[in-house]
């Protein structure tokens, strides 16, 4: 990931349903500390750790709801 983006910090969010998942991000978490792992439930803060706007949020809403439907 370095190779893509360089050093800079970018913020991740990983949303899942597994705990197992969820673990190995939280892992990575220690050695990135820009990276967070949230529940689907959770989506006010993936938006705040993101640092979306409202506008953003929106715009980044649409095509996960629809990969969401596509998967279940």
């Amino acid at each position: 990931m370095s190779a893509k983006i360089g050093s800079s910090m970018h913020k991740v969010a990983v949303v899942n349903r597994e705990r197992a998942s969820g673990f190995a991000t939280s892992v990575l978490a220690f050695v990135k500390p820009n990276i967070r792992t949230f529940s689907e439930q959770q989506w006010s803060e993936v938006w705040t750790h993101l640092g979306l706007s409202p506008a953003e949020q929106e715009t980044a809403e649409r095509p996960l709801a629809n990969l969401r439907d596509r998967v279940e």
